[in-house]
């Protein structure tokens, strides 16, 4: 065979496998960071959760709510209640809720109470 062809092949299988091992060098170094990566976003997410946990609001359901109003109400004369918004009570545990009560009569009244959760029965006060 002619030198140069020589030359030619030997540079062009230099090149090949220059190619390859830069490629295989390159994943691996993707691997790794993409690992990296994928722990620091796990570590993320738990402390996201965390957060959301430790400010999550709990407030009573309206069916909850209209329990603890006939359990203060003796009487029974409240048919149903919607609670509208809920806020953590700065001053003391539970929550405040503002609520809209409809009476026995059809009457609705727009009312702001506070509940709290006892032995997980909510229960609330004027």
């Amino acid at each position: 065979m002619n030198q140069t062809v020589t030359l030619s092949l030997t540079g062009f299988v230099s090149l090949v496998v220059g190619g390859a091992g830069g490629y295989a060098y390159t994943n691996s170094i993707y691997a790794g960071k993409h690992a990296d990566l994928t722990e620091q976003i796990a570590t993320l997410q738990k402390k996201v959760d965390e957060y959301e946990a430790a400010t999550r609001l709990e407030v009573p359901s309206d069916r909850e709510a209209l329990a603890a109003i006939r359990k203060l109400i003796f009487f029974g004369g409240v048919k149903k209640v919607a609670t509208d918004q809920g806020q953590k009570d700065a001053v003391a545990p539970g929550a405040v809720c503002s609520l809209t009560i409809t009476d026995k009569h059809d009457l609705v009244l727009p009312k702001v109470l506070h509940f709290v959760k006892i032995d997980g029965v909510w229960a609330s006060q004027n």
